[in-house]
């Protein structure tokens, strides 16, 4: 785990930081809460995208994403995308290997990632009409608010992430990843 700086492995503030708390959390404030967190590993087949697809619904669903909830309009968006990244994978590896699919739920934001194998950047294509395939990451990037990649010699991530509307059962129990809701002026 890492430790956030002037935090201690126990969570609590450090004491040399103490005269600090009004500032620690002022930046609490924008620190982007850390609710729910998923992760499933996937074998690198086709089955891997249905598979992945089930895996985000359901944890969405566990998480108070239903169809009364506010989040539930974006529900769609996501799960296209977590298809069109799964498979983008599935094509560039082999049955050998492994996918790791990561979800991640704030207050304002569901964030979906792939890490693949293959160290290649995932680029966008241009395709005409009539091409087979090629659309994917386009239409990652029409249906989420942004999306990136990290990579490194051996592997890559891929990631988009969507907002969430105001009022979805996602913020509830959120807490800041950096001071505790009872940490005070």
């Amino acid at each position: 785990n890492v430790v956030p700086p002037g935090r201690s492995a126990g969570g609590r503030v450090r004491p040399q930081l103490e005269g600090y708390r009004s500032v620690l959390a002022t930046i609490a404030g924008r620190a982007r809460p850390m609710c729910h967190e998923a992760t499933c590993t996937l074998e690198c087949r086709p089955v891997a995208v249905r598979a992945g697809r089930a895996f985000i619904a359901e944890r969405l669903c566990e998480w108070g994403v239903v169809t009364s909830d506010s989040a539930y309009e974006r529900l769609s968006d996501v799960l296209l995308a977590t298809s069109e990244l799964l498979t983008n994978a599935v094509k560039f590896c082999n049955d050998q290997q492994q996918l790791v699919l990561d979800v991640r739920a704030h207050r304002d934001e569901i964030r979906i990632a792939v890490t693949d194998p293959e160290p290649a950047p995932a680029v966008p294509r241009r395709r005409g009409p009539y091409d087979e395939g090629g659309r994917g990451l386009a239409l990652v990037e029409a249906v989420t608010d942004r999306w990136g990649q990290d990579r490194n010699d051996r592997s890559k991530t891929v990631w988009f992430a969507v907002g969430v509307p105001d009022g979805s059962a996602l913020a509830r129990g959120c807490k800041s990843q950096y001071l505790s809701s009872s940490a005070g002026p």
